[in-house]
């Protein structure tokens, strides 16, 4: 069921105060609190030119009020093909959805990130229901459909997020029932869930998919501060643990090779304020909290934002939780100076200044190969006694010699009887001591029958 809007309407803080009506939380952000915020004139003058516009919705049977505040590049001016309702879409818009539910204005808390990053291109987009602000579950309940509704009557095509504490609740809420109405990439920090259940409320399986079929990336930044502890039993580790969760099955798939991609779907920065570099702190005003960033998470915050899903886990681990800047890696270190090429060394300094450094190199490299170089490292590993076999080795290497020379003898015990055999084949074709000779006939019997008839 869609919802039926109108708009009522518009106004801006620079209306407002003209008008001397300034409400006391704006006049605490542009006076008080601008220099904690560390906001220059440029970005005083952006707030300044904050929209709110007021909408009458109706939803079935229940009627409410919205409010949209909103920073836009295109407010009153727009291209001659485009309509003023699709004013925003000239540029990425950035939801940024507070601790709904909980705060009574949960548009300031993340109103410093919005002013930096309206300021760096960014249209930017927050709603709020003010009858739901003081129960988290019919704001979990009814604020997805509010936002894609309230999207779709303000001609937004898709957005990026940019979510806190009960805002990352409603935001994943969102992204599992209607995902088409989302970006590739989306930051949340601190984020919780309404009490009352025993494991977060909003649909892992269906994020999952989400993940899994469309090219998503969420990162999430946690810092334990007052009211929060992600250790402790609540729904702050309600929430961590459902995040830890979701990230471990969908690294363990591409660990098995179900799925192949150069970055991670899920961003984890658990040290996002380490002992020494602290990124975030929390100001508050009144019932209300700001979350103060600083340069670098913002910076970093753009980069995320501005470029398609790249970024992995172990990027995070090595940077303190930030995503770096890939333009950075090849610039120089605070007091680092280019090598000088050498031959324009050689004119300045002189050829005679020049040869001679020159030879002092190469002696210096002579004496470190001679001392620890390679030839040392070689005649080390010559006079270097070859390790003992083992036991077992010299077992082994003792049953085989012994089959071979088993098989030896037999081989050689065959030659010598055949050797035998023919020896006394010999013997026997040999004549015997006495005998006549082979070729010559016996005839003493005819030489006795001779003698007889001689007689």
């Amino acid at each position: 069921m869609s919802a039926q809007f109108r708009l009522v309407s518009s106004t801006a803080v620079r209306d407002v105060i003209a008008q001397g009506d300034l409400p006391e939380l704006e006049f605490a952000l542009l006076k008080k609190h601008a220099e904690k915020l560390r906001w220059s004139t440029a970005e005083k003058a952006s707030f300044c030119n904050m929209m709110t516009d007021v909408l009458e919705a109706k939803l079935g049977e229940m009627e409410m009020q919205i409010l949209v505040r909103s920073f836009c590049h295109s407010a009153k001016v727009v291209s001659d093909y485009l309509t003023a309702s699709d004013r925003f879409n000239t540029r990425q818009v950035l939801l940024v959805i507070g601790d709904v539910g909980a705060a009574p204005s949960p548009w300031a808390s993340l109103i410093q990130q919005a002013v930096f990053l309206h300021g760096k291109g960014f249209n930017i987009v927050s709603i709020e229901v003010p009858s739901l602000a003081t129960s988290t579950n019919r704001y979990l309940k009814y604020g997805p459909a509010i936002i894609r509704d309230t999207l779709k009557f303000m001609k937004i095509d898709k957005v990026h997020t940019l979510a806190s504490r009960n805002g990352g609740c409603i935001f994943l809420e969102a992204m599992g029932d209607y995902p088409k109405v989302f970006g590739p990439t989306h930051f949340v920090y601190n984020i919780d869930c309404p009490s009352g259940g025993k494991a977060a409320p909003f649909p892992v399986f269906k994020l999952e998919e989400c993940l899994r079929e469309n090219s998503l990336q969420f990162w999430f930044a946690v810092n334990d501060e007052d009211g929060y502890n992600h250790f402790e039993e609540g729904t702050a580790r309600q929430s961590f643990d459902a995040v830890v969760g979701m990230q471990s099955r969908l690294e363990g798939e591409r660990r098995r090779g179900r799925r192949s991609q150069d970055y991670d779907e899920i961003l984890l920065s658990d040290t996002i304020n380490a002992a020494k570099v602290k990124h975030i702190k929390r100001v508050d005003i009144g019932r209300n909290s700001l979350e103060i960033f600083s340069d670098v998470l913002l910076n970093s915050l753009v980069r995320f934002f501005e470029s398609p899903p790249c970024a992995s886990q172990s990027d995070l681990d090595t940077t303190g939780g930030i995503i770096r800047d890939v333009k950075t890696l090849g610039e120089l270190k605070p007091g680092e100076e280019l090598p000088e090429l050498p031959a324009l060394r050689c004119l300045r300094i002189g050829e005679e200044a020049f040869e001679a450094e020159v030879k002092a190199k190469a002696n210096a490299a002579a004496e470190v190969s001679q001392e620890g170089g390679l030839a040392q490292l070689l005649l080390e590993a010559r006079q270097r006694e070859l390790p003992k076999p083992s036991e077992a080795y010299l077992r082994e290497r003792k049953a085989i010699m012994g089959q071979i020379s088993d098989f030896d003898a037999i081989i050689n015990g065959a030659d010598l009887n055949d050797d035998d055999d023919d020896d006394d084949e010999k013997e026997d074709k040999s004549p015997a001591v006495g005998s006549p000779p082979p070729n010559v006939e016996c005839t003493n019997d005819a030489n006795e029958e001779g003698n007889g008839d001689a007689g």
